[in-house]
């Protein structure tokens, strides 16, 4: 008997993405379901800058490890024009998932000169709940 149940998938983003201005910067978006992560079959990404334009066009995403990946190449992320340093960033990911549905996903990120402070400053208030 059929339930007509939609399935539930989750994304888990608990702080935004920090990209490095001049650098290339892969990011990514991991899917579950039932507490595991699952493979979409395909997806696709595109990139704004705070001031809404597109800095990388709807592109496609690979399937790493049955997680959506996708590389920004630096000459994207030069601080300038729409690339301007700060928040206000946003990633749009559309994913076609194992049952054939399509979803997407708003994560937002930044723009900083040395993200690895940013990341680390995010862990450590992470730690904290």
């Amino acid at each position: 008997m059929s339930t007509g149940a939609e399935t539930l998938y989750s994304v888990r983003t608990s702080f935004p993405d920090i990209l490095q201005i001049d650098r290339d910067c892969t990011i990514s978006i991991p899917v579950y379901r039932s507490g595991a992560v699952v493979a979409p079959s395909s997806a696709t990404v595109a990139l704004y800058g705070p001031s809404g334009a597109a800095v990388v066009a709807t592109t496609s995403a690979t399937i790493t490890d049955g997680i959506a990946t996708f590389t920004i190449a630096a000459a994207s992320l030069t601080g300038e024009g729409d690339a301007t340093l700060g928040e206000g960033w946003q990633e749009v990911w559309t994913l076609t998932l194992p049952d054939g549905t399509t979803r997407t996903y708003d994560r937002d990120a930044a723009l900083a000169r040395q993200p690895d402070h940013g990341d680390r400053w995010f862990d450590r208030l992470a730690s904290r709940d």
